[in-house]
Protein backbone atom coordinates (compact mmCIF):
# COMPACT_ATOMS: atom_id res chain seq x y z
CA UNK A 1 0.00 0.00 0.00
CA UNK A 2 2.86 2.00 0.98
CA UNK A 3 4.36 1.65 -2.70
CA UNK A 4 1.24 2.51 -3.85
CA UNK A 5 1.20 5.79 -2.35
CA UNK A 6 -0.96 5.90 1.24
CA UNK A 7 1.22 6.13 4.34
CA UNK A 8 -0.53 4.26 7.39
CA UNK A 9 1.78 4.06 10.93
CA UNK A 10 2.96 0.25 10.89
CA UNK A 11 1.18 -0.83 14.02
CA UNK A 12 -1.96 0.33 12.78
CA UNK A 13 -1.18 -1.70 9.07
CA UNK A 14 -1.06 -4.64 11.24
CA UNK A 15 -4.30 -4.07 13.37
CA UNK A 16 -5.74 -3.33 9.82
CA UNK A 17 -4.50 -6.40 8.06
CA UNK A 18 -5.33 -8.73 11.18
CA UNK A 19 -8.76 -7.83 11.90
CA UNK A 20 -9.68 -7.81 7.80
CA UNK A 21 -8.26 -10.91 7.72
CA UNK A 22 -10.76 -12.77 9.34
CA UNK A 23 -13.40 -11.47 6.52
CA UNK A 24 -11.62 -14.44 4.80
CA UNK A 25 -13.69 -16.75 6.67
CA UNK A 26 -17.14 -15.86 5.71
CA UNK A 27 -17.93 -17.51 2.46
CA UNK A 28 -16.95 -16.07 -0.83
CA UNK A 29 -14.34 -14.10 1.34
CA UNK A 30 -15.64 -10.45 0.33
CA UNK A 31 -15.47 -9.39 3.40
CA UNK A 32 -11.80 -9.19 3.88
CA UNK A 33 -11.54 -6.25 0.83
CA UNK A 34 -14.30 -4.58 2.09
CA UNK A 35 -13.45 -4.37 5.53
CA UNK A 36 -9.83 -3.78 5.09
CA UNK A 37 -10.79 -0.95 2.38
CA UNK A 38 -12.95 0.52 4.64
CA UNK A 39 -10.47 0.50 8.05
CA UNK A 40 -7.57 1.82 5.91
CA UNK A 41 -9.66 4.63 5.04
CA UNK A 42 -10.75 5.81 7.93
CA UNK A 43 -6.79 6.48 8.04
CA UNK A 44 -6.52 8.47 5.26
CA UNK A 45 -5.96 5.43 2.24
CA UNK A 46 -7.98 5.84 -0.65
CA UNK A 47 -10.77 2.76 -1.06
CA UNK A 48 -9.84 2.52 -4.69
CA UNK A 49 -5.83 2.19 -3.90
CA UNK A 50 -6.85 0.43 -1.42
CA UNK A 51 -8.60 -2.31 -3.24
CA UNK A 52 -5.91 -1.97 -5.98
CA UNK A 53 -2.89 -3.03 -2.91
CA UNK A 54 -5.05 -6.14 -1.92
CA UNK A 55 -5.33 -7.28 -5.87
CA UNK A 56 -1.57 -6.81 -6.18
CA UNK A 57 -1.38 -8.73 -2.49
CA UNK A 58 -3.61 -11.87 -4.58
CA UNK A 59 -1.30 -11.90 -7.36
CA UNK A 60 2.03 -11.39 -6.05
CA UNK A 61 1.10 -13.82 -3.37
CA UNK A 62 -0.09 -16.03 -5.89
CA UNK A 63 2.74 -15.67 -7.81
CA UNK A 64 5.34 -16.44 -4.69
CA UNK A 65 3.44 -19.56 -3.75
CA UNK A 66 3.68 -20.97 -8.22
CA UNK A 67 7.36 -20.11 -7.91
CA UNK A 68 7.87 -22.50 -4.79
CA UNK A 69 5.37 -24.81 -5.34
CA UNK A 70 6.97 -25.40 -9.09
CA UNK A 71 10.25 -25.84 -7.36
CA UNK A 72 8.58 -28.19 -5.19
CA UNK A 73 7.54 -30.22 -8.71
CA UNK A 74 10.95 -30.07 -10.05
CA UNK A 75 12.63 -31.79 -7.17
CA UNK A 76 9.48 -34.66 -6.63
CA UNK A 77 11.99 -37.84 -7.13
CA UNK A 78 9.01 -39.40 -8.95
CA UNK A 79 9.76 -36.90 -11.63
CA UNK A 80 13.68 -36.23 -11.56
CA UNK A 81 14.39 -38.42 -14.71
CA UNK A 82 11.98 -36.11 -16.83
CA UNK A 83 12.75 -33.02 -18.94
CA UNK A 84 9.10 -32.06 -19.30
CA UNK A 85 8.85 -31.22 -15.30
CA UNK A 86 10.84 -27.66 -15.96
CA UNK A 87 7.65 -27.23 -18.10
CA UNK A 88 6.16 -26.32 -14.73
CA UNK A 89 7.90 -23.33 -14.45
CA UNK A 90 6.06 -21.58 -17.33
CA UNK A 91 3.61 -20.96 -14.73
CA UNK A 92 5.35 -18.66 -12.22
CA UNK A 93 6.95 -16.89 -15.44
CA UNK A 94 3.46 -16.26 -17.01
CA UNK A 95 2.27 -14.55 -13.76
CA UNK A 96 5.56 -12.47 -13.39
CA UNK A 97 4.89 -11.51 -16.92
CA UNK A 98 1.24 -10.25 -16.29
CA UNK A 99 2.58 -8.42 -13.17
CA UNK A 100 4.26 -5.95 -15.32
CA UNK A 101 3.13 -2.60 -15.01
CA UNK A 102 2.59 -2.58 -18.66
CA UNK A 103 -0.36 -4.93 -18.45
CA UNK A 104 -1.49 -5.03 -14.63
CA UNK A 105 -1.88 -1.09 -14.99
CA UNK A 106 -3.89 -0.84 -17.80
CA UNK A 107 -5.99 -4.01 -16.25
CA UNK A 108 -6.92 -2.65 -13.34
CA UNK A 109 -7.59 1.26 -14.85
CA UNK A 110 -10.10 -0.43 -17.03
CA UNK A 111 -11.37 -2.57 -14.51
CA UNK A 112 -11.87 0.87 -12.14
CA UNK A 113 -13.17 2.77 -15.04
CA UNK A 114 -16.12 0.06 -15.38
CA UNK A 115 -16.90 1.07 -11.51
CA UNK A 116 -16.89 4.12 -12.15
CA UNK A 117 -13.91 5.08 -10.42
CA UNK A 118 -11.02 7.28 -11.12
CA UNK A 119 -8.02 4.85 -12.73
CA UNK A 120 -4.97 4.18 -10.21
CA UNK A 121 -2.14 7.26 -9.99
CA UNK A 122 0.30 4.80 -9.98
CA UNK A 123 1.70 1.73 -10.08
CA UNK A 124 4.32 -0.87 -8.80
CA UNK A 125 7.40 -1.05 -10.59
CA UNK A 126 9.03 -4.12 -12.27
CA UNK A 127 11.59 -3.67 -9.94
CA UNK A 128 8.75 -3.38 -7.06
CA UNK A 129 7.01 -6.62 -7.96
CA UNK A 130 10.54 -9.00 -7.67
CA UNK A 131 11.21 -7.39 -4.60
CA UNK A 132 7.79 -8.13 -2.90
CA UNK A 133 7.02 -11.32 -5.33
CA UNK A 134 10.44 -12.49 -3.37
CA UNK A 135 10.00 -11.48 0.18
CA UNK A 136 6.04 -13.58 -0.17
CA UNK A 137 8.71 -16.43 -1.45
CA UNK A 138 10.80 -16.21 1.78
CA UNK A 139 7.40 -15.56 4.18
CA UNK A 140 6.42 -18.99 2.35
CA UNK A 141 9.91 -20.92 3.21
CA UNK A 142 9.22 -19.80 6.52
CA UNK A 143 5.98 -21.13 6.64
CA UNK A 144 6.59 -24.53 5.24
CA UNK A 145 9.63 -24.67 8.02
CA UNK A 146 6.72 -24.69 10.80
CA UNK A 147 5.32 -27.02 8.53
CA UNK A 148 8.33 -28.86 8.86
CA UNK A 149 8.60 -28.60 11.98
CA UNK A 150 4.63 -29.26 12.76
CA UNK A 151 5.04 -32.27 10.78
CA UNK A 152 7.89 -33.77 13.34
CA UNK A 153 5.34 -34.05 16.47
CA UNK A 154 3.23 -36.44 14.51
CA UNK A 155 5.79 -38.23 11.62
CA UNK A 156 8.93 -38.15 11.32
CA UNK A 157 9.95 -36.88 8.52
CA UNK A 158 13.64 -37.16 7.44
CA UNK A 159 15.91 -34.02 6.54
CA UNK A 160 15.79 -35.59 2.90
CA UNK A 161 12.26 -34.38 2.83
CA UNK A 162 12.12 -30.64 3.90
CA UNK A 163 11.96 -29.64 0.35
CA UNK A 164 8.40 -31.51 -0.26
CA UNK A 165 7.29 -30.90 3.04
CA UNK A 166 8.70 -26.90 2.45
CA UNK A 167 7.04 -27.06 -1.30
CA UNK A 168 3.57 -28.60 0.18
CA UNK A 169 2.86 -25.40 2.45
CA UNK A 170 2.85 -23.54 -0.86
CA UNK A 171 1.13 -26.17 -3.11
CA UNK A 172 -1.87 -25.98 -0.60
CA UNK A 173 -1.67 -21.95 -0.60
CA UNK A 174 -1.70 -21.92 -4.23
CA UNK A 175 -4.75 -24.06 -4.24
CA UNK A 176 -6.73 -21.88 -1.82
CA UNK A 177 -6.22 -19.00 -3.87
CA UNK A 178 -7.64 -20.92 -6.65
CA UNK A 179 -10.79 -21.95 -4.32
CA UNK A 180 -11.23 -18.37 -3.60
CA UNK A 181 -15.18 -18.85 -2.90
CA UNK A 182 -14.60 -20.89 -0.01
CA UNK A 183 -14.17 -19.10 3.33
CA UNK A 184 -9.94 -19.03 3.74
CA UNK A 185 -9.80 -21.77 1.33
CA UNK A 186 -10.84 -23.92 3.63
CA UNK A 187 -10.36 -27.91 3.12
CA UNK A 188 -8.71 -26.82 -0.20
CA UNK A 189 -5.75 -25.92 1.33
CA UNK A 190 -5.66 -28.73 3.16
CA UNK A 191 -6.38 -31.27 0.43
CA UNK A 192 -3.21 -29.40 -1.41
CA UNK A 193 -1.11 -30.00 1.66
CA UNK A 194 -2.16 -33.78 2.40
CA UNK A 195 -1.61 -34.25 -1.43
CA UNK A 196 1.47 -33.43 -1.60
CA UNK A 197 3.17 -34.75 1.83
CA UNK A 198 1.44 -38.39 0.30
CA UNK A 199 5.44 -38.56 -1.28
CA UNK A 200 6.96 -38.43 1.77
CA UNK A 201 4.16 -40.04 4.88
CA UNK A 202 0.88 -42.07 4.68
CA UNK A 203 -2.45 -40.35 3.91
CA UNK A 204 -3.22 -40.71 8.16
CA UNK A 205 -0.69 -38.66 9.20
CA UNK A 206 -0.19 -36.20 5.81
CA UNK A 207 -4.15 -34.86 6.23
CA UNK A 208 -3.52 -34.68 10.30
CA UNK A 209 -0.63 -32.53 9.68
CA UNK A 210 -2.67 -30.49 7.12
CA UNK A 211 -5.57 -30.01 9.43
CA UNK A 212 -3.29 -29.23 12.06
CA UNK A 213 -1.43 -26.18 10.47
CA UNK A 214 -4.78 -24.59 9.74
CA UNK A 215 -6.16 -24.80 13.17
CA UNK A 216 -2.49 -23.20 14.23
CA UNK A 217 -2.78 -20.57 11.74
CA UNK A 218 -5.96 -19.70 12.45
CA UNK A 219 -5.54 -19.76 16.53
CA UNK A 220 -2.32 -17.41 15.35
CA UNK A 221 -4.86 -14.68 13.49
CA UNK A 222 -7.54 -15.12 16.29
CA UNK A 223 -4.72 -14.08 18.44
CA UNK A 224 -3.25 -11.15 16.45
CA UNK A 225 -6.49 -9.64 15.66
CA UNK A 226 -7.09 -9.25 19.75
CA UNK A 227 -3.49 -8.05 20.14
CA UNK A 228 -2.74 -5.96 17.11
CA UNK A 229 -5.34 -3.28 17.96
CA UNK A 230 -4.51 -2.86 21.26
CA UNK A 231 -0.78 -1.86 20.27
CA UNK A 232 -1.69 0.43 17.76
CA UNK A 233 -4.13 2.00 19.77
CA UNK A 234 -1.38 2.59 22.87
CA UNK A 235 0.99 3.49 20.13
CA UNK A 236 -1.38 6.42 18.76
CA UNK A 237 -1.84 7.78 22.29
CA UNK A 238 1.90 8.00 23.10
CA UNK A 239 2.25 9.38 19.89
CA UNK A 240 4.30 7.01 18.23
Amino acid sequence: LGFLGPSLKPRRSIAIWFVSGLGRYVPTGLLLPMLRAAMAERDGAPGRISLASMAYEACLSSTAALIIGAYFVIDLPELSSSPGRFLVLIVPVAALVLMHPRFFHTVADKVLIRLGREPLPVSLSAGRVLLVVTLYAATYVVAGLGLYALAQSIYPVGAGDLMIVIGAFSVGTALSLIAFALPGGLLAREAGIALALSPVMPAAPAIAIAVLSRIVQLGLELLGAMIAPVAARRANGSGR
